[in-house]
């Protein structure tokens, strides 16, 4: 008996005193299904089309406690091949894609440690790439973000464990030793202002040699009288292989897009600076896209997704996208991009091993072919997503001498569907 006046005590001030600590727990489930017919990369003759599926379950704690002004989130994560466990549960692979704590010292500074997601603007050099599994860093990030002011502030830190190996690094597949970023953003009224540097230290293998990329990033971007944005980047600093060759080399893109009514067109150009050749002592002109999120810059088919799927003479890339939302809770993206060399060249180089390359002359037509992508988008409700999607690459002749040669097909195509669940536990 005595219990109940201490119940009716403690339920009272839960009402009186509103809990300054919450904890969430959120979850997202997604399958998917592709068919694979020059995904990426053009197929052999001796290559036959791909069926896939996989699977990706995660987990997302949150928890923030206002009065010790403390945030952490946690956010475990399974993705395997379907097939690829068997019937015993085994070869998938778990890991924790997030990991943080953020910490409020003083009112607008904010002290972030962990394994996060870093991404900023349009991911054009600094994306999650979250198509996958995601691509997090393990960092410690000072933030200034003050409530009454229109400015960001972002400086961050990472630094590998292991300091003379190409192993066992906080990125895995980014082989970087050290990673700093630095970011400063204004808000205007309808614009905001962005720059955003990012330096990566590697370990040469061979030589134990550090070799500094450094890439500095302007982006603008505004809503009024339309949305648009321009965008220059500038990269510096030494390639990261062996070779250590200098680098001098430039990207720049600009887009416009309109709203009306449930549509939205946008037009976008994006130019890549690519390389004059391979003469001793010249510098390394092609852009790389370091951290950059795919399926979102150069087509969905992710032919040019990475540095070593970008022509070296460059790229130019005209997109035209329009999205349009449909009754029953149906939307309608397509997507037209041309794809062409951004230098007027008449070389193509082949790497026959590393530092040895043959120049093969002749005639090179620029244009490296069109895709058009079209998916359509499902959301039955605010936890269930589903999308159906096709892609066909019509790749030119310079395109096929680039990539493979040997290939005869006249066209690449990619057909998916995924199928996304977001349940709340604990809210």
């Amino acid at each position: 008996m005595m219990r109940r006046p201490f119940l009716i005590l403690a339920f009272g001030l839960a009402f009186l005193f509103p809990a300054v600590a919450q904890l969430t727990l959120t979850g997202n489930l997604r399958s998917r299904m592709e068919f694979r017919d020059g995904y990426q990369e053009l197929l052999t003759v001796a290559q036959s089309p791909l069926w896939i599926a996989d699977q990706r379950t995660r987990l997302q704690f949150d928890y923030q406690d206002t009065l010790a002004r403390l945030q952490v989130r946690m956010m475990p994560q399974e993705a395997h091949v379907w097939g690829s466990q068997g019937a015993i549960g085994t070869g998938g692979k778990f890991s924790m894609v997030e990991g943080w704590a953020a910490y409020e010292p003083m009112p607008g500074l904010y002290v972030k440690l962990g394994r996060m997601f870093v991404d900023y603007d349009d991911q054009f050099f600094m994306g999650q790439r979250n198509w996958g599994v995601g691509l997090a860093h393990d960092i410690a990030m000072l933030q200034l973000r003050p409530r009454q002011h229109p400015f960001e502030l972002h400086l961050g830190y990472s630094r590998s464990n292991n300091l003379n190996a190409m192993a066992d690094y906080a990125v895995e597949g980014v082989d970087y030793k050290w990673l700093l970023v630095s970011r400063f953003q204004y808000s205007f009224k309808s614009s905001r202002l962005a720059f955003l540097w990012l330096s990566d230290t590697h370990t040469e293998q061979d030589s134990q040699a550090d070799r500094s990329r450094h890439t500095l990033g302007g982006i603008y971007l505004w809503q009024q009288p339309f949305e648009g944005q321009v965008a220059l980047y500038r990269q510096w600093g030494r390639r990261t292989d062996a070779s250590g060759t200098p680098i001098s080399a430039w990207a720049w893109r600009a887009q416009a897009g309109k709203h009306w009514g449930g549509n939205f067109a946008q037009a976008k150009y994006t130019r890549i600076s690519g390389n004059q050749g391979h003469e001793p002592g010249q510098e390394w002109g092609q852009f790389e896209m370091v951290f950059g999120a795919r399926h979102r810059n150069f087509g969905l088919m992710d032919h040019f997704r990475a540095n070593q799927s970008i022509p070296e003479a460059g790229l130019s890339h005209w997109e035209l996208s329009l999205a349009k939302s449909l009754p029953s809770h149906f939307s309608l993206n397509l997507m037209a991009h041309h794809f062409a060399l951004a230098r007027d060249v008449a070389w193509v180089y082949h790497e026959l091993a590393p530092g040895q390359w043959e120049q093969q002359l002749g005639p090179v037509d620029p244009a490296l072919g069109q895709e058009l992508d079209f998916f359509v988008q499902f959301d039955p409700s605010e936890k269930v997503r589903v999308k159906f999607g096709y892609s066909a690459l019509r790749p030119s002749a310079t395109l096929t001498r680039l990539q493979l040669p040997q290939s005869s097909s006249p066209m690449a195509q990619w057909a998916w569907t995924t199928w996304e669940f977001f349940p709340s536990f604990l809210r």
